[in-house]
């Protein structure tokens, strides 16, 4: 318990209201703050500094970034790694614009991150008031859930005040909310006292303030249910008339737990697995890589047969498994697709999903009766990949293809891996694999270019282990105020940036004038990045070959702290080589998007 909060006498009311709101976070189990400096917002600031202040091991951690657009990012890494809700605050005006990036990645992919923003009194909004403007519209249609809390006064009702956060935590199971939050003024216990000072909190808080347990668990009145209905479970009928058909299992975006059991599962069923870069099983035994399995026309032909059609998990990064995927239940309506993901909502944008089930895979999956009649059936054998001589051969210089086919074999065991988006993700779900990696991150929502690094480093400030962020040029000047973010973090942080002058994955874009291409999509340009790691203080190399390459990613697992490693290559090389690399297949070359 706050001693805070256990005091009969306060200097003003907005302080109080400040204060009540941390110890029910605290209460609830919020152990990440993320601060934005800020005025409006220093009661909240100070209130939970005061937390830090009496405890000895406090419950509470904040970090501070000067960027509210890289904090939210952050933030979005901190959930996604703790997998527990995690809060961001800033200040009223156009700091709460600044988070609509990161906002709607976290509304995609439903992490529970709690958006606070700080706001003028209802009297200063709609009379010219400096850095006032309607913030609810901003986050509003990228929540589940969002509360509007009007500035303290002597009549405020504070149990509805806890109910309200007491709501927005329980939202949080279901995706991120938004506490928009009123502060009058005076701001700051040390500029004297206001109406309300002096102020005792009212009989109907006493049990709250002597005790340490959140407000709903002190009250009668159930806690809102944030379970969804129940279409977790198919009837076992159902399930034994799915399995007689002759099926292929997808493997989406899935957590590691999810992916064990899977594999598991696929073994007992025997239908082939297909994954993609995102399912934390790519490349390993038994299984098929999507992409380059649906580029062979002999595979292709095979997987047009499947009448069944199991889906597993989040997000497809392979546009040919996506188009694949609609094409067989377009083409074929007597094929059968299930869909089972942890997270509530769409995602299969060719409407061929025609169940789906919002539960844990893990569970779902181990809870399936075993099929009497599933028909086992296999693919024909995967041909090797073949890497065109002309990609490896110079060895005075690096190319795309060969750097993604061979980083799958130098990623450590159990380390971390960070896919940026654009090229490197699909370069890598074609060519590479993912085998001995603990965890695959991406930011795949919207599959923006920005905010990658600052997720990142949300995501290795609360794993504490060695993690490797694989990025594009652009993606990196687009986040530079982050690298700011890894100046705290003591383990091995390795960033990998492929610089080739730009957004070379419009290469694939049917335009035929070069010029146009390159000024207008690509962004074409010519920096570098080596005076940016000294002025954030990282260790930077640039190797020239595959060769220096390896040896500089080694060193750079053995280094404390972030190390950037620009990967220079040609600009206008990578998809042309990519194609070729598939150049032998009967599959038409515009499928490598």
């Amino acid at each position: 318990m706050s001693k805070t909060i256990m005091t009969t006498h306060w200097a003003h009311i907005t302080q109080w209201h400040a204060e009540v709101v941390i110890e029910e976070w605290i209460r609830l189990g919020l152990r990440h703050l993320c601060i934005a400096p800020g005025s409006r917002s220093s009661p909240l600031v100070l209130a939970a500094q005061s937390v830090l202040a009496e405890q000895a091991a406090p419950a509470l951690q904040l970090h501070v970034h000067f960027d509210e657009r890289g904090l939210g990012f952050y933030a979005l890494g901190l959930a996604k790694a703790y997998k527990a809700p995690v809060a961001v605050l800033t200040t009223s005006g156009s700091a709460v614009a600044n988070l609509v990036p990161a906002a709607v990645e976290a509304w995609q992919t439903r992490e529970p991150v709690l958006w606070v923003s700080a706001d003028r009194p209802t009297e200063l909004h709609h009379c010219g008031a400096n850095q006032t403007l309607a913030q609810a519209p901003l986050l509003g249609p990228w929540v589940v859930a969002q509360h509007l809390q009007q500035a303290a006064e002597p009549s405020t009702h504070w149990p509805q005040v806890l109910q309200q956060l007491d709501d927005l935590w329980t939202a949080l199971s279901e995706g991120p909310a938004h506490l928009n939050i009123a502060f009058r003024e005076p701001l700051y216990p040390t500029q004297g006292a206001i109406e309300g000072s002096g102020f005792t909190p009212p009989p109907n808080m006493n049990e709250w303030l002597h005790d340490d347990q959140p407000y709903h668990a002190l009250t009668t009145q159930a806690r809102p249910d944030p379970s969804h209905p129940d279409h977790a479970t198919p009837t076992a009928a159902e399930w034994q008339v799915f399995c007689q058909g002759q099926g292929v299992i997808i493997a989406g975006a899935l957590q590691p737990h999810e992916a064990r059991q899977l594999q598991r599962f696929q073994a007992m069923l025997g239908w082939p697995l297909l994954t993609e870069i995102q399912s934390q099983c790519h490349g390993h035994p038994d299984t098929w890589p999507a992409d380059r399995s649906l580029r062979d026309a002999n595979i292709r032909s095979a997987l047009n047969s499947a009448d069944r059609i199991l889906w597993l998990g989040d997000h497809l990064t392979s546009k040919p498994l996506m188009q694949w995927l609609a094409s067989r239940t377009e083409t074929d309506k007597q094929v059968e697709c299930w869909q089972v993901c942890s997270r509530p909502g769409r995602r299969d944008a060719g409407f061929p999903v025609k169940r789906a089930f919002t539960a844990d895979v893990a569970e779902w999956l181990n809870t399936r009766p075993h099929p009497v009649e599933a028909k086992a059936w296999n693919l024909p054998p995967l041909p090797e990949l073949t890497i065109p001589a002309s990609t490896t051969a110079n060895s005075t210089s690096i190319r795309e293809v060969a750097f993604f086919h061979l980083l799958g074999h130098w990623l450590p065991d159990q380390a971390l891996l960070f896919l940026g988006n654009s090229l490197p993700i699909r370069l890598m779900d074609s060519l590479g694999h993912a085998r001995s990696v603990a965890e695959v991150f991406t930011n795949r929502g919207v599959s923006g270019i920005d905010g990658i690094l600052a997720t990142a480093c949300g995501v290795a400030a609360a794993r504490q282990q060695p993690l490797t962020l694989v990025l594009g040029d652009q993606s990196l000047l687009h986040d530079l105020n982050s690298m700011a973010l890894a100046g705290s973090l003591t383990q091995p942080f390795v960033v990998i940036v492929i610089n080739n002058g730009g957004g070379n994955i419009f290469d694939i874009m049917p335009i035929d004038s070069a010029e146009v291409k390159s000024r207008y999509f690509m962004a074409a340009h010519e920096n570098d990045f080596a005076h940016a790691a000294a002025q954030f203080g990282w260790q930077y190399q640039a190797p020239q070959d595959l060769a220096s390459g390896q040896a500089a990613y080694q060193t750079a697992l053995t280094q404390p702290g972030p190390t950037l490693l620009e990967v220079k290559t040609t600009r206008g090389q990578a998809v042309s080589d990519w194609r070729a690399c598939f150049s032998h297949t009967d599959t038409p070359s515009q499928s490598t998007t």
